[in-house]
């Protein structure tokens, strides 16, 4: 058996998030109810860095600082930094915030559950998904590089974006009409693809 060296790298689909997990720390939400921690109880890795921030873009990943601010300002490294030239295994969820997913799919929220805004139809939110999913291949390209060039030995694993919603909408106070929410949960495959 060859030693499992493992790094955890990402955003908040990484970190996962819950209210306490922002209580202390450095601001970065890490929950031991995320994936990573899963992974490193069932794999008992030799070594386990979670480095993960909710919030972070690839930039983040890569050649940017983090700042959070929850609950005190803090300045959060490089995520590669973490790796190691022996590092065996990375898991990596990024680009939700590189595109801002939120803000691309915020017309198809509404107000009101019984309206139909049409989300799926709208040129301007078209145009714009299609704009910055093409941008976001090559960032990620990068990001994957970074990640060889620090741990050539490593299998790299990327996660997934989007467990959010379903055809229906399904995701508290979403209001997501259903002809909305299959454009939607299209979008997160598209995505992840």
């Amino acid at each position: 058996d060859n030693p499992v060296h493992y790094v955890a790298l990402g955003d908040s689909g990484a970190a996962g998030p819950a209210w306490l997990s922002y209580a202390g720390g450095d601001g970065c939400g890490r929950s031991d109810a995320a994936y990573p921690a899963m992974i490193a109880s069932a794999l008992h890795p030799v070594s386990f860095a979670r480095v993960a921030c909710s919030g972070a873009t690839s930039a983040h990943v890569v050649s940017t600082p983090q700042s959070t601010y929850t609950p005190l300002p803090h300045r959060v490294p490089v995520q590669i930094d973490a790796l190691r030239p022996h590092t065996t295994l990375v898991t990596l969820s990024i680009g939700g915030n590189d595109l801002n997913w939120a803000q691309l799919i915020g017309p198809c929220l509404q107000p009101v559950p019984q309206e139909d805004p049409r989300c799926r139809n709208n040129p301007v939110v078209l145009q714009e998904i299609d704009q910055r999913l093409g941008e976001l291949g090559p960032v990620l390209d990068g990001v994957l590089d970074a990640i060889t060039q620090r741990s050539p030995r490593a299998v790299v694993v990327l996660v997934g974006h989007g467990g959010y919603f379903d055809h229906q909408g399904c995701f508290p106070d979403s209001n997501l009409h259903g002809a909305d929410a299959a454009f939607v949960q299209d979008f997160f495959v598209r995505f992840d693809s």
